[in-house]
């Protein structure tokens, strides 16, 4: 099978300036956005991550706050028993 010299001129032309243009073309306005999403990501997953830690040991500062309530409550009872 023949292929002129034309048509291969021309696809090697043609690849010689894709590489060109992808080359010179700047990707950097891309890389930012998608940095700034993930780093907003990874934000989001942190704060998700503390107020859930928070919310536990909130939950474990008001148990023992009802046992230690519950006990001056029973320490008042033995004083005045007494």
């Amino acid at each position: 099978m023949f292929v002129p010299m034309e048509e291969i001129e021309k696809a090697l032309a043609d690849y010689k300036l894709q590489k060109q243009t992808v080359s010179a073309r700047n990707d950097e306005p891309e890389i930012v956005a998608k940095v700034k999403q993930y780093e907003h990501d990874v934000r989001a997953e942190y704060s998700a991550k503390k107020q859930a830690e928070i919310r536990d040991i909130d939950i474990s500062i008001e148990a023992v706050e009802r046992i230690k309530a519950r006990a001056k409550e029973e320490e008042k009872i033995e004083n005045q028993e007494a």
